[in-house]
């Protein structure tokens, strides 16, 4: 059984560890808990037979909606999962009046930026080496809602 719920505070160390698994730049212990307590942030595990496969980390700034991190472990990538995410964040969009939603990803993920191609998304603009750890740029893409 597949499905879609909340992150909540106490799925801390979850997310954590799949920071870890999932992200060359994983967010630390402070971050997340900054993100899961914020009352601006919608937060998402993908289940598929009650394990946790994937994730999405939201910000609604009220005219838009910021997506800060969708990750899928690897064993679960190529099922559709983060397809299903971004789905799932644009109808709650839809159901809170959301015109917009922006992301950023790293020039090197082509899986991630053929999806959110696919989804609709266009580039905005590049950041230049934003990311510092593995020196990379990020690809700034929105789309619009109507």
């Amino acid at each position: 059984m597949r499905q879609i719920r909340k992150i909540e505070i106490k799925d801390k160390s979850t997310v954590l560890s799949l920071e870890h698994k999932i992200f060359k730049d994983p967010w630390s212990e402070t971050l997340i808990k900054e993100q899961l307590t914020n009352e601006c942030s919608i937060n998402l595990y993908y289940l598929k037979d009650n394990m946790v496969c994937g994730y999405a980390l939201s910000h609604n700034y009220l005219d838009f909606m910021e997506i800060q991190r969708i990750g899928v472990l690897r064993e679960f990538r190529g099922e559709n999962i983060g397809t299903k995410l971004l789905e799932y964040i644009e109808s709650l969009c839809c159901e809170l009046g959301i015109k917009k939603i922006s992301l950023e990803v790293r020039e090197s993920n082509e899986n991630a930026i053929k999806t959110y191609n696919n989804f609709g998304f266009k580039v905005d603009s590049v950041r230049k080496k934003y990311y510092k750890k593995c020196p990379e740029d990020a690809i700034l893409m929105s789309k619009s809602l109507s």
